[in-house]
C-alpha cells in the first residue's frame, strides 16, 4: 500500500495553446441578420473574445476571425485524466436576452491532441430553429514540447521502478530504447517472458478474468481496438527475450505487465479519441459537402428557376411573332386590297379625265356658239343701224322687237342657265373646298402613314388636282360667257333705248312718210329682206334649240359629274377609314417594331444566359428565322417602296414646278382680271375676294408642298439610317441564329443531362438531409453516451487499478513465500544428491511415473509444437490479413464515405439496442465489480488452500521418500556393519571406504533431522489448511452472495464465477505441469546419481572381495 502512496504524485499542471478558427452558423432562421460569436468561460462567467457582427446570406453565418486560448491544465497521473476547462459560445445580435440566438459548450481538455485539428457540429442549446454552429479547434502547441513531457513520464516509470527495488540486472537491461519504444512492444515482451519463465502466478488468471469480462461488458469498440493493438505487438513478443532471472522474474513481471496493460488501456484510449477527432473531420467534411450540394443544388434549382422564367417570357414572344405573322399577312392582304382599289381609282380618275375632256369639247363648242351669236347679234346691229338710217316701216320695227323680246326670253333663259350653272359651281367648290380640306387632313396623317400608302395618296392628290384645274377652267369659261351675256344685255338695253327715241320722234306727222317709206321698204325689199330675215330666224331658231340641247348635255353631264364627286366623296371616305384603319395598324406595327427592337436589344444582352436554356427553343427559333425573313422580304419591299418614292417625288417636284408656272400665269391672269373687276358690281367683288382666298390658299398650297418636301427629304434621310439600322440587325439575327443553331446541339444534350443529373440529386439531397438529420442527432446522442461511457469507465480503471494493487501486494507476499519454499527446495535436491546412491530401490516405481510422464511431455511437446505451428500459420495468415486489410482500406476509403452513413444507421441501431443493455449491464457491473472483490477474497483464500495443499502433498510425497530411503539405509549399514565385524581383521587399505561409511551416516543423520522438521511443517500446514476449511464454510453459511436488489444472484453471475474459476484451474494445471517438469529432470539428475552409487557399490564389493 505503501508503494501505490509512492507512485500517485501530485497533480502536473501543463499549458496548451487552442485556435478556434472558422465559425460558421447552419440553419439559421429568417429575422437574424447580422450575428456575432461570444466566448465566455464556465469557470470565471466572463466574456474573453466577442467577433464581429456577419451577415446571414441563405439560411447560414461565417466569421473569418481566429480566436487564441491558453490554458493550465492539471493531469492525474494514474488515470491520465485533464481537469475539464468548458467555454460557452453564445450566438446573438444583441446584449438582450431577446436577442439571444442559442449557445453551445466547448470542452478543451478534448482537443489537446497537437496533429488533428477538428471541426465541431455544435447544436444550438436554448434554440428552436434547429441552428448549429460549426468552429474548427486546434491545439496550437508544439509537438517537442508533448514529447518532452512523454520522456519526464517515462523517466518518471523507471524512478520509481528502481525505488520499488527491483534487481541490478532487470533494471540494466531496460534500456531508455525500450522505454520510449512503444508500449505494446514491452508490455508483449513481459507477456512472452511470464509465458515461458513458468513462474507468474495465479493472479494473471484472476486479473485476465476480470479484464475479460469488464471487456465483454464494455462497448464493442474497445475490443477491436485491443485485437488490433495485440496484432501489432505479437510481433514484438517473440523478439524480446526474458531478461530476468526466474527468482526475480515473477516479481517484475507481473508489475510491468500491470503498467503495460494499463498504458496499452491509455493508447486504446487515446486512439479512440483520435478515431472520434477522425470520424468528426469526416463528418464535417460530409457536411461541408452538404452544404456545397445544397449550395449547388440551390444554385441548379435558381437556374432552372431562371430558364422556366425565360421560357414563360419567350412563349408570348413566340406567340407575339406568330401573332404579328398572322398580323403581316393580313396587312399584305389589306396592301392588296388598297392596291385593288387604287387601280379601281385609277380606272375612275381616267373615265373622269374622259368626261372632262368630253365636257371641255363641249365647252369648246359653246364658245363656238357663242361666237357665232356675237357675230349674229353684230349682223343685228348692222342692220339695226340700217333700218335707223332707212327708217323703214312700223311693222318691221315691231316684228324687230318681238325678235328682240324672243331675244330678250332667250336671254332671260340664258340667264337663269348661267344662274343654274353658277350655283352648281358654287357647289362643286364648296365640295371641292371640303376635299381640299379632307386632303389636307390626309396629308398630315399621311406624313405617318406607310411609304407605300403615300405615293398612292399622292397620285390620288394628283389626279384631284387636275380636276380641281379643270373646274377652274370651266369657272373661267363660264365667267367669260357672263361677260358675253352681260355685253348683249346692254347692247339690247341701248337698242330698245334707241327704239323708244325713234318711237318718241316718230310720232304725229311722219306716219304717213312711214307709211309710205314703209310700203316702198316693202315692195322694194320684199323678196331678199324678207328672206333673209327669215332663214336667220331659222338659223337662230336651229341655234337656240342646238343651244338649249347643249345646255340639257351640259345639265346632265354636271348631274353626272356631281354623281361622280358625291361617289368620290363616299371613296374619299372609304379611303379616309381605310387610312385611319392603316394609320391604327401603322401605329400599333411601330409600337410592334419598338417592342421588338427593345426585344431584341434585350435578347441581345441575354443572349449568353439565353444560350443554356436553348433545349426547348427548336420550333421558336424556326418561327424566330421565318419571322426574320418575313422582316427581310418586308425590308426589301420597303426598298422597291422607297425607289418608287423617290421616282413619285421626282414626279412631284415637277408638278410643283407646273404649279408655280401657272401660278405665275393665274397671277398674270388675277391682275388682268383685276383691271376688268374694278367696274364690276358687287358680285364682282366677291369674286375678287374669292380670288383672293385662292391665293392665300395657293400659298398655303406651296408651303405645304415646301414642307412636305422637307418631311419626304428627313423621312427619306430616317429611312435610310433605318434601312441600314434593319440590315445590320438583320445580319446580326442570323449570325445570332447560326451561331444559336450551334449551340442548340451542345445544350441539348447538356440540359438533358442537367436534368438528368438534377433529379438524381433532389433524390439524393433528400435523402442525405432525411440521413442528415438522423445522423447529427444520432451523433449528439452518442458522444453524450460515449462521454457517460468514458467516465464511468475511468471509474471503473480506477477501481481496477486499486484491485490490480491488492493483487500486487498479495503476490508479493506469494512470491516471497515461493522464494522461501524454492530455498528449502534446493537444499533439499542437493540433499537428494548426496543421497542418490542409495536410492536403488525406488528405481521401479520412479521409472513407472517417469514413463508416464514422459509419455505426457511428448503429447505436450506434440501439443506445443502443433501449437506454434498454429502459430506460426496465424502469424502468417495475421500478416497476409494485414497487408490484405490495409490494401482493403485503401481501396474501402474510397467507398467508406458512402457506406459510412449507412454503416453508422446499423450501428446507431445496435447502439441503441447496446444502450439499453449497456445500462441493464450498468447496473449489472456494479454488482459484479462488488461480487468480483468477494471472488477475489475467496479466490485468494481458495488459491492459499490449493497451494498448502500442493505443498503438503509434496512434503508427504518427499517425506514418505525419504523414510524409504530412511530404511533402506538403515539395512545397508547393518549389512555394512556385520560385513565390518566379518572382516575386522582386513587390512589398513580398508579405511577409504570406512571414511566414506562415516560421510553417508553424517548424511543419514543430517535427513533424519530435515524428515523431523518437514514433518512438523507439514502438521503446521495441516492445521493451517483445517482453519481455512473451517473459515470457508463459515463464510459461505454466513455470507450470501450480495446481487441488484439483496436478491440471489443471477446466471450470468454464476456463469461469470465459473469461467473465472475455470481459468484459474487452468492456471493452475499449467503451473503443475512446470513443476513436474522441473522435478522430472531432479529424477533424471537421481537416477544418474543412483547408476554411479550402483557402480562404486561394484567396485567397492570388488575391493572388499
Amino acid at each position: 500500500m505503501f508503494r501505490l502512496h509512492k507512485n500517485r504524485q501530485a497533480n502536473s499542471k501543463e499549458k496548451y495553446d487552442f485556435k478556434l478558427s472558422n465559425f460558421k452558423a447552419i440553419q439559421v432562421p429568417k429575422g437574424w441578420d447580422k450575428l456575432f460569436v461570444s466566448v465566455t468561460s464556465e469557470q470565471t462567467g466572463k466574456t474573453i473574445v466577442r467577433t464581429s457582427k456577419g451577415s446571414v446570406r441563405n439560411g447560414s453565418c461565417q466569421w473569418t476571425e481566429s480566436i487564441s486560448e491558453s490554458i493550465s491544465v492539471s493531469q492525474d497521473e494514474p488515470s491520465k485524466e485533464f481537469e475539464d476547462f468548458n467555454y460557452k459560445l453564445v450566438v446573438a445580435m444583441g446584449s438582450s436576452r431577446s436577442s439571444i440566438l442559442g449557445e453551445a459548450m466547448i470542452n478543451l481538455t478534448d482537443y489537446t491532441d497537437p496533429k488533428s485539428s477538428s471541426s465541431v457540429l455544435l447544436p444550438l442549446k436554448k434554440c428552436n430553429h434547429g441552428t448549429i454552429l460549426q468552429v474548427k479547434i486546434q491545439c496550437v502547441t508544439p509537438i517537442s514540447k508533448v514529447r518532452s513531457r512523454k520522456i519526464k513520464q517515462t523517466n518518471s516509470l523507471k524512478e520509481d521502478l528502481k525505488k520499488e527495488g527491483h534487481d541490478s540486472d532487470s533494471c540494466s537491461d531496460i534500456t531508455d530504447s525500450q522505454v520510449s519504444g512503444s508500449i505494446g512492444s514491452s508490455s508483449g515482451a513481459d507477456l512472452y517472458s511470464s509465458f515461458h519463465s513458468g513462474d507468474a502466478s495465479s493472479t494473471e488468471a484472476s486479473y485476465s478474468a476480470s479484464d475479460s469480462h469488464i471487456g465483454n461488458n464494455s462497448s464493442e469498440a474497445y475490443d477491436s481496438v485491443e485485437s488490433d493493438a495485440t496484432k501489432n505487438n505479437y510481433n514484438d513478443i517473440r523478439r524480446q527475450d526474458s531478461v530476468c532471472s526466474q527468482n526475480s522474474g515473477s516479481e517484475t513481471t507481473t508489475t510491468e505487465e500491470l503498467r503495460a496493460e494499463a498504458r496499452m488501456w491509455e493508447s486504446n484510449a487515446r486512439k479512440l479519441m483520435a478515431d472520434l477527432d477522425q470520424l468528426k473531420k469526416e463528418f464535417s467534411d460530409q457536411s461541408e459537402n452538404q452544404e456545397s450540394l445544397r449550395a449547388a443544388l440551390s444554385a441548379a434549382t435558381a437556374e432552372c428557376d431562371g430558364l422556366r422564367k425565360e421560357l414563360e417570357e419567350l412563349k408570348p414572344m413566340t406567340e407575339r411573332s406568330t401573332q404579328r405573322q398572322t398580323s403581316i399577312e393580313d396587312e399584305t392582304k389589306i396592301l392588296d386590297e388598297l392596291k385593288d382599289e387604287l387601280k379601281f381609282q385609277k380606272e375612275s380618275n381616267a373615265d373622269l379625265a374622259l368626261q372632262l375632256k368630253r365636257s371641255q369639247e363641249s365647252n369648246i363648242e359653246l364658245v363656238s356658239v357663242l361666237k357665232e351669236l356675237e357675230e349674229i347679234t353684230e349682223n343685228q346691229k348692222l342692220e339695226i343701224e340700217e333700218l335707223l338710217t332707212q327708217q323703214r316701216n312700223v311693222d318691221d320695227y315691231e316684228n324687230i322687237n318681238q325678235e328682240n323680246k324672243k331675244l330678250m326670253l332667250q336671254l332671260e333663259h340664258v340667264k337663269e342657265s348661267e344662274k343654274n350653272l353658277q350655283f352648281k359651281i358654287e357647289v362643286l367648290e364648296r365640295n371641292l373646298e371640303e376635299t381640299k380640306l379632307d386632303l389636307q387632313k390626309c396629308e398630315v396623317s399621311n406624313q405617318r402613314f406607310p411609304q407605300g400608302t403615300d405615293g398612292e395618296y399622292d397620285s390620288t392628290l394628283h389626279s384631284e388636282e387636275n380636276l380641281v384645274e379643270d373646274i377652274e377652267r370651266l369657272k373661267e369659261k363660264v365667267q367669260e360667257l357672263e361677260k358675253d351675256c352681260n355685253e348683249l344685255t346692254e347692247e339690247n338695253m341701248n337698242l330698245l333705248y334707241k327704239l323708244k327715241q325713234a318711237n318718241n320722234d316718230s310720232k304725229g306727222g311722219e306716219l304717213a312718210l312711214n307709211s309710205t317709206a314703209g310700203e316702198l321698204l316693202i315692195e322694194n325689199n320684199d323678196g331678199p329682206f324678207s328672206k333673209n330675215v327669215d332663214s336667220r330666224e331659222i338659223e337662230l331658231e336651229v341655234k337656240v334649240e342646238e343651244l338649249s340641247r347643249e345646255l340639257t348635255e351640259k345639265k346632265m353631264e354636271i348631274e353626272e359629274l356631281e354623281h361622280s364627286i358625291l361617289s368620290k366623296d363616299d371613296e374619299i371616305k372609304i379611303l379616309e377609314d381605310l387610312h385611319n384603319k392603316l394609320q391604327a395598324e401603322y401605329s400599333g406595327l411601330q409600337k410592334e417594331k419598338n417592342q421588338m427592337e427593345e426585344q431584341m436589344e434585350v435578347i441581345h444582352g441575354e443572349s449568353d444566359i439565353s444560350a443554356r436554356s436553348l433545349n426547348d427553343l427548336r420550333n421558336e427559333v424556326k418561327t424566330l428565322s421565318n419571322s426574320v425573313d418575313l422582316h427581310i422580304s418586308a425590308n426589301k419591299i420597303l426598298e422597291s417602296k422607297y425607289s418608287e418614292l423617290q421616282c413619285e417625288k421626282q414626279e412631284l417636284e415637277l408638278h410643283i414646278s407646273q404649279i408655280e408656272q401657272k401660278s405665275t400665269q393665274l397671277s398674270e391672269s388675277i391682275s388682268v382680271l383685276e383691271s376688268q373687276l374694278k367696274s364690276m358690281t358687287d358680285e364682282k367683288e366677291s369674286i375678287r375676294l374669292e380670288l383672293e382666298n385662292f391665293k392665300s390658299d395657293a400659298v398655303a398650297l406651296q408651303d405645304e408642298v415646301d414642307r412636305q418636301r422637307l418631311e419626304i427629304e428627313t423621312e427619306s434621310v430616317d429611312l435610310k439610317q433605318m434601312l441600314n439600322d434593319l440590315q445590320n440587325k438583320c445580319a446580326e439575327a442570323q449570325d445570332k441564329c447560326e451561331y444559336l443553331q450551334r449551340e442548340k446541339t451542345n445544350l441539348e444534350a447538356a440540359a438533358e443531362h442537367l436534368s438528368e443529373e438534377r433529379n438524381f440529386l433532389r433524390e439524393s439531397n433528400g435523402e442525405l438531409k432525411k440521413k442528415n438529420v438522423e445522423l447529427h442527432e444520432d451523433y449528439f446522442r452518442l458522444e453524450s453516451k460515449l462521454k457517460e461511457s468514458l467516465e464511468r469507465s475511468a471509474r471503473y480503471f480506477i477501481r481496477v487499478d486499486d484491485l490490480e494493487d491488492n493483487l500486487f501486494l498479495g503476490l508479493e507476499d506469494l512470491t516471497s513465500k515461493e522464494r522461501f519454499l524454492s530455498s528449502e527446495l534446493d537444499s533439499i535436491v542437493e540433499e537428494n544428491i548426496k543421497y542418490k546412491e542409495k536410492c536403488s530401490l525406488f528405481e521401479n516405481l520412479y521409472n513407472e511415473t517417469y514413463l508416464e510422464k514422459t509419455t505426457e511431455v511428448q503429447e505436450l511437446q506434440a501439443a506445443v509444437v502443433h501449437l506454434t505451428m498454429e502459430l506460426s500459420a496465424t502469424k502468417n495468415d495475421l500478416n497476409v490479413m494485414e497487408s490484405n486489410e490495409q490494401l482493403l482500406a485503401l481501396i474501402s476509403e474510397l467507398s467508406v464515405s458512402k457506406k459510412n452513413q449507412e454503416i453508422l444507421m446499423a450501428e446507431h441501431e445496435e447502439l441503441l439496442k447496446q444502450l439499453e443493455n449497456h445500462k441493464s449491464l450498468e447496473v449489472k457491473l456494479k454488482n459484479s465489480v462488488d461480487d468480483l472483490e468477494l471472488k477475489l477474497s475467496f479466490s485468494e483464500k481458495e488459491r492459499k488452500q490449493h497451494e498448502e495443499e500442493l505443498t503438503y502433498l509434496k512434503r508427504l510425497k518427499r517425506s514418505q521418500f525419504l523414510e524409504a530411503e530412511l530404511k533402506r539405509l538403515k539395512e545397508e549399514k547393518q549389512i555394512q556393519r556385520e560385513s565390518s565385524i566379518d572382516d575386522s581383521g582386513c587390512d589398513i587399505d580398508v579405511e577409504g571406504p570406512n571414511v566414506a561409511e562415516a560421510e553417508s551416516i553424517e548424511r543419514i543423520q543430517l535427513l533424519e533431522k530435515e524428515l523431523a522438521e518437514v514433518l512438523e511443517a507439514n502438521k503446521k500446514y495441516e492445521d493451517q489448511l483445517s482453519r481455512v476449511i473451517q473459515d470457508d464454510q463459515n463464510n459461505k453459511e454466513n455470507s450470501p452472495i450480495p446481487t441488484v436488489g439483496g436478491d440471489v444472484m443471477t446466471k450470468e453471475g454464476y456463469e461469470s464465477i465459473n469461467s473465472a474459476l475455470e481459468e484459474e484451474l487452468r492456471d493452475l494445471r499449467e503451473r503443475y505441469f512446470h513443476m513436474s517438469l522441473k522435478y522430472a529432470e531432479v529424477e533424471q539428475e537421481r537416477e544418474e546419481l543412483v547408476l554411479k552409487l550402483r557402480a562404486a557399490k561394484s567396485t567397492g564389493r570388488s575391493w572388499f572381495s
